[in-house]
């Protein structure tokens, strides 16, 4: 099965590296750069992104 990804997220601070989504959701998820290792939020409803810090895990949602 092949997906297309048809969303990229560029990282706001090095500008070079990307994250790749295959359609938009009401959702806001924290990423790490593959290229400068720095966090940054991405909003895939308004495709945004904002450097962050990172964000904590909360658990598994039972």
């Amino acid at each position: 099965m092949q997906h297309l990804f048809s969303r990229h997220l560029i990282c706001p601070i090095c500008k070079k590296g990307e994250v790749l989504a295959d359609g938009k959701a009401k959702v806001t998820i924290s990423v790490m750069c593959p290229k400068c290792k720095s966090f940054f939020l991405a909003d895939l409803d308004t495709m945004q992104t904002e450097k962050t810090t990172a964000q904590k895990r909360l658990g598994r949602m039972k």
